[in-house]
């Protein structure tokens, strides 16, 4: 039997007027297989047993094929019966470019499956005939509505046009799906323990809006200008490529960017990704995130970011789109469910794989790990074993940033005056000794103090700069740990959260009392860690 749905896409252009990009979906097969399903006998009973059934959505996150499945029962003796989502996705592929976030999305899927179950008879050819099911039910009651909805459309008879809500059939499901889920990680060889997936509920969830990374709802609300826009999109790619030169300056290739959307209009640019080109794939797809010359689409945006995830795409490529569609499943107003976590996981993973290979992983990912993953998998063993790639990501890093703080702290030993500024209670740090105003006078060179502005302590350091005097520096509490730095060299400040750790803001355009301003902020506000450690530039306009 054919798939049920079939996509059209055509671009409107970025107007008001006509500022959508549309999707259509079309019938394909519907109407035949909804025949076909029709002329299935409907009894009852079946063997003397109700022929009532019992389905819902759950998502599978077992690596490297994470996928959602229909997961179909019948209460009365307990047969169980699983469909991967998408139908067709064969059992050694993701079937991660279905993620639907409303019943909307989830109902032609889940309707291609159910037809496909009943009359193929669950692939059973030695069971008796086929037959269709006496009444059907589900878990929510929104997908109940959009089935029976789709159902009256391609012409399913009209007794099954009410899909009845039956949340008291959940635990029963619950305990079929935990055997059948033990079977399945059995059969792939896991031994350790991982949550049996659940029915997803998906009428009570509120998606991000379309314009999440422009708006302040998004942490790094890139605001609507045309400028803002293209530094997000500008500064997004760059977090999300393995072979990041870190000597590029970003306002050139902010600029690199403006002239492209100019070269290369949105329209041209989705042409050559509809017709396959996954570079253009990945470039609209990071428009549509920021709204550069259209209206932002949270659909198409994933939907590009999927076709640049083609196995004719490049290993950059594909890990680009992996760690870009990270953000996508984090995005969140007030409602950040396991599913999202277990996809974002997916993708970071998979960038890390594959940027392993050919080049450094991608800063998002790493970000993601710091800041995301360690909160939200404590006392979660199972993540890290799952998504192994990205736990040997982390591991690379720790070790890289160990040997950079091991070569630091030989240069800090060997000049302990040189990388801390002077003053009393300053506490500025830098990771390069020019960062820092050094002592003109006569005092010796390694007793010499270093400031982070020009307001030298003068008062203090004026009877020891002389040769053979004492070392005026008072505060001799050891620096702490650096964070990021810059071809240009950078500064820093260690802010103190209110759970006891610490985050690091650095920064080779921002000035030290900035700096300060900032670590006094975040001082009197603090109430949890957010950021391990964060780099912040200025940019003239």
């Amino acid at each position: 039997m054919q798939r049920g749905f079939r996509l059209h896409c055509y671009f409107l252009g970025p107007s008001k007027v006509n500022s959508l990009l549309v999707i259509l979906a079309t019938p394909k097969s519907m109407s035949q297989a909804a025949k076909l399903f029709n002329e299935l006998p409907r009894p009852s009973r079946l063997n003397s047993i109700s022929n009532d059934w019992y389905f819902d959505v759950r998502y599978v996150p077992l690596e490297p094929t994470p996928h959602h499945m229909l997961f179909l029962i019948r209460p009365a003796d307990k047969f169980v019966h699983a469909e991967r989502l998408p139908l067709g996705v064969s059992h050694d592929e993701s079937g991660i470019g279905f993620f639907p976030e409303t019943a909307e999305d989830a109902a032609p899927e889940v309707i291609d499956a159910l037809i496909y179950s009943f009359v193929n008879n669950f692939g059973r050819t030695a069971a008796g005939k086929a037959s269709a099911p006496w009444k059907l039910s589900t878990f929510d009651p929104g997908l109940a509505v959009e089935v029976g909805k789709i159902f009256r459309q391609i012409g399913v008879r009209k007794d099954l046009w009410k899909i009845n809500v039956a949340r008291n059939l959940d635990p029963l499901a619950q305990a079929l799906c935990d055997d059948f889920f033990t079977t399945l990680t059995r059969s792939m060889g896991i031994t350790y323990f991982i949550s049996t997936p659940q029915s997803i509920g998906l009428s009570n969830y509120r998606p991000p809006p379309d314009d999440f990374f422009i708006t302040g709802e998004s942490v790094s609300g890139c605001g609507d200008t045309n400028f803002g826009k293209a530094l997000a999109y500008a500064q997004d790619r760059m977090n999300c490529r393995s072979t990041t030169n870190e000597s590029e300056d970003m306002m050139r290739v902010v600029q690199s960017a403006i002239a492209m959307f100019q070269t290369k209009p949105l329209a041209i640019a989705q042409a050559e990704a509809d017709a396959g080109d996954p570079e253009s794939a990945l470039d609209i797809a990071f428009r549509l995130r920021f709204g550069c010359g259209c209206v932002p689409n949270r659909w198409l945006e994933r939907f590009y970011f999927i076709k640049a995830l083609s196995p004719q795409a490049s290993p950059e490529i594909r890990a680009s789109a992996h760690a870009a569609l990270i953000a996508w499943y984090t995005a969140s107003v007030d409602d950040f469910r396991t599913r999202a976590m277990h996809a974002a996981c997916h993708h970071a993973d998979q960038a890390a794989l594959l940027s392993s290979v050919h080049g450094k992983t991608p800063p998002a990912v790493l970000w993601f790990l710091s800041s995301v993953f360690k909160d939200q998998t404590k006392g979660i063993p199972y993540f890290s074993r799952l998504y192994r790639n990205l736990m040997k990501a982390g591991e690379r890093r720790d070790a890289e940033m160990a040997q950079k703080s091991s070569k630091m702290e030989l240069k800090r030993l060997q000049h302990p005056h040189r990388y801390q500024c002077a003053a009393i209670g300053c506490k500025v740090l830098a990771d390069t000794g020019k960062m820092l105003s050094r002592c003109s006078g006569k005092c010796d060179l390694d007793k010499k103090p270093s400031y982070c502005s020009k307001e030298f302590d003068w008062p203090n350091h004026k009877p020891f700069c002389k040769p053979g005097a004492a070392c005026s520096v008072v505060d001799t509490t050891p620096p702490g740990s650096l964070g990021a730095s810059s071809k240009k060299g950078a500064i820093q400040v260690n802010v103190e959260n209110g759970d006891g750790s610490t985050t690091v803001v650095s920064s080779s355009t921002l000035t030290a009392a900035e700096l300060k301003e900032i670590r006094e902020a975040a001082r009197l506000h603090a109430s949890k860690r957010v950021l391990s450690n964060f780099h912040m530039e200025r940019y003239e306009i």
